[in-house]
């Protein structure tokens, strides 16, 4: 149960509101020591729960008597748009039964907006080339900010973010880090969690071995492009499933098998980083 964490009871009113019961192992592991104030870096697989784990003990460091929001007091850095979007509902899920605001900052919005939102906010969520952006145009007052996560890290590294995640991080005051990712990452993750982490704890709480009881892993060889596309054809007229998502190497080739697809009838979404941002957010809130 989450009543066995230290957390205050406005945020243990919203958990119960949304229906949270059993905790993951990714939030039994790493919610008390983030409550304690240690540096964390976790590995886990994504829709394990880690976003609560890092959340909820962020917003238990923030709680206490109202004050003037005149500064950020806590940044949460992940690589897209789409999974900003995302934390931020969580964060709003959580904090529901409290006074803190928290607020977006992504490319493709008005610029000059964000920049007034900025200080009016005690929590501010976003990706690290927009930030940056402000930060250079003197926008982003972090000197006090007491909680810094990086969530997908791994990600944000491979996405080429990793000298503006450590610029961002570099211009918090003192603050307590916690860095989530997916994968143990190369060397260039390494490095980041050298650079940014504290004496960290680490939590490693997934390996190639563990996956989802219900999953089955297969691999079919495809001879080229065409027979790949029959397969498509195949496996979603043949498997049972509510949704389905397909990958492509390539732009070119997700449009062609969209195409494909809406053509033969099948309710489709295409999302890549050539289509804009109301498609691209379309196709999320649709899928």
């Amino acid at each position: 149960m989450f009543a066995q964490f230290a957390l205050h009871e406005r945020l243990l009113k919203a958990v119960a509101e949304l229906k949270f019961t059993e905790p993951t192992p990714v939030q039994l592991a790493a919610i008390p020591p983030a409550l304690e104030g240690r540096d964390l870096r976790v590995v886990a697989q994504t829709g394990s729960g880690k976003t609560a784990a890092f959340v909820l003990p962020l917003l238990n460091r923030l709680m206490g008597p109202a004050r003037p929001r005149a500064d950020i007091r806590a940044l949460i850095l992940l690589p897209t748009r789409e999974l900003a979007q995302q934390t931020l509902k969580e964060v709003e899920r959580f904090a529901q039964f409290t006074f803190i605001k928290a607020a977006l900052v992504t490319g493709g919005e008005d610029f000059k907006v964000q920049a007034a939102m900025m200080r009016k906010i005690d929590i501010l969520i976003g990706t690290p080339g927009r930030l940056i952006e402000h930060a250079n145009a003197g926008n982003l007052p972090l000197e006090e900010v007491e909680v810094l996560v990086f969530d997908e890290a791994d990600r944000m590294l491979d996405m080429g973010f990793a000298e503006d995640a450590q610029r961002l991080a570099e211009a918090c005051g003192p603050h307590q880090t916690l860095l989530f990712s997916a994968t143990t990452g190369g060397n260039g993750l390494r490095e980041m969690v050298a650079k940014v982490l504290k004496d960290p704890q680490h939590l490693m709480l997934n390996s190639v071995s563990q996956l989802n009881e219900g999953t089955r892993q297969q691999i079919i060889t495809a001879d080229h492009n065409y027979h790949k596309e029959q397969l498509v054809d195949w496996l979603l007229a043949n498997e049972t499933y509510d949704k389905a998502i397909v990958f492509t190497n390539t732009r070119v080739q997700a449009d062609r098998l969209y195409g494909k697809l809406v053509a033969a009838g099948v309710k489709t979404f295409v999302l890549h980083g050539e289509k804009d941002h109301k498609d691209r957010k379309l196709a999320i809130d649709r899928l």
